[in-house]
């Protein structure tokens, strides 16, 4: 999960961050360490939640990507790991229910 503020955080879907380049055995993760205090939203990012960026007010808006629908906007307390792991193995298996 990335916290937005004490109000918001963005629910990120761990595939998203892996890159799968085909023609090997391997896969590579898609996040890279930054020398400063800022994070720096890239192509992993962006295939989760789209963005406007509004020049007249000078906001920015996020929205979940149609690609990564258990990519969420949530309000509240971000859930804690374990809990994260437990709805997370629950909506894979029901998801797999649904495919048979």
């Amino acid at each position: 999960s990335l916290f937005v503020n004490d109000q918001f955080y963005l629910r990120l879907q761990p595939e998203s961050f892996v890159i799968d380049i085909g023609y090997s055995d391997r896969c590579y993760l898609a996040i890279q360490t930054s020398s400063d205090d800022y994070w720096k939203l890239g192509e992993p990012f962006f295939r989760n939640f789209y963005a406007v960026f509004n020049a007249e007010d000078e906001s920015l808006s996020l929205g979940p990507s149609k690609n990564f629908p258990m990519s969420t906007i949530r309000m509240g307390e971000a859930p804690t790991h374990e809990l994260d792991f437990l709805v997370q193995k629950n909506k894979l298996k029901q998801a797999e229910g649904e495919k048979h």
